[in-house]
């Protein structure tokens, strides 16, 4: 006698079967209905013919029998059923498959560990198509401008607090696949700028933060600028890092009145910019992960995308 986990296994599969060819149909009958006519232009394909087309579903890999031919008002090579169901050209993932790899990825801390997720809902795919599919994805959602989602109901007057925070993570660097055991390679592009910790340092900075927390903002400005007047420092590295912290400062001089939000209500600690910071460090900064600054942004757009409830917009 079977057991439990057994016979649900075997159901599972029986389904994932039923729904791969029920969709395989369905594709066929409307691959048949659309013919080999130019979606565009409305008119019968030169030199068609009927070729394989292979997709693979969350259910599994469809099997088609399609329709390519060359279209005289366009002067291309074209796949009637491939424009009208909006797939790019060489796609062979469908787009609920898609969006389920890309939500995967998210929510894992690799791209390994979203190809065992993936196994685990039914669907075995590769952590090379899954970042496959992320990067192209990711591309589209970082240049897109979504529009805005439409509430269903009329919102009482209220006040929004906007924060942001910076975070780094690992990236590689111009010597990226050099021995590491050679002298001054810069493999990785990871920097932090840490104080040297001497009690007239923490005195100093202590005092500045007092004064930028009580309205005393312009006095802060004027002695961060004295720094710049009056001293040269040796090291190219600080001088460089004093310079951009400084101009930071005086940049955003508007926007360091932090006595007057106070006495506004507006939050004064940063927890929740930090709290979301935190979660996105959390997929980004594993232990080995080592990025380079296109696969990193991709990732990140698609985390965006998807935290904004928006990813419908990509395959829809």
């Amino acid at each position: 006698m079977k057991g439990l986990l057994e016979m649900e296994l075997e159901a599972l599969d029986e389904g994932r079967e039923w729904t791969r060819r029920r969709l395989q149909e369905r594709l066929q009958e409307q691959i048949d209905a659309i013919g080999a006519v130019c979606p565009q232009a409305g008119i019968m394909l030169k030199n068609r013919r009927r070729r394989q087309l292979k997709l693979r579903s969350v259910s599994g890999v469809l099997e088609l029998n399609s329709w390519y031919g060359y279209s005289l008002a366009r002067g291309a090579w074209v796949c009637p059923c491939r424009e009208v169901w909006g797939l790019e050209p060489y796609q062979r993932s469908t787009p609920e498959l898609q969006s389920r790899m890309c939500f995967t990825a998210t929510q894992a801390n690799s791209y390994e560990g979203a190809a065992r997720v993936a196994d685990r809902w039914g669907c075995p795919v590769s952590d090379d198509l899954i970042r496959e599919e992320v990067q192209r994805q990711g591309k589209e959602a970082a240049q897109a401008h979504w529009p805005p989602q439409k509430s269903t109901h009329a919102q009482e007057e209220f006040s929004m607090v906007i924060m942001m925070d910076g975070w780094m993570a690992r990236e590689r660097g111009t010597d990226w696949g050099l021995d590491p055991k050679k002298p001054s390679t810069q493999r990785v592009a990871w920097r932090e700028i840490y104080g040297e910790g001497t009690p007239e340092s923490k005195k100093w900075v202590t005092q500045l933060l007092h004064q930028l927390r009580h309205g005393k903002e312009d006095r802060v400005i004027r002695r961060l600028e004295e720094i710049l007047e009056k001293w040269e420092f040796q090291d190219p590295d600080v001088q460089e890092t004093v310079e951009r912290e400084v101009h930071y400062f005086v940049k955003h001089r508007d926007h360091l009145h932090y006595q007057d939000r106070a006495d506004e209500g507006a939050p004064m600690g940063s927890g929740a910019v930090e709290s979301l910071a935190r979660q996105l460090q959390n997929r980004f900064k594993s232990c080995g992960q080592f990025w380079n600054r296109e696969g990193l942004t991709n990732l990140l757009a698609i985390i965006t995308t998807v935290k904004n409830n928006d990813e419908s917009f990509l395959w829809n």
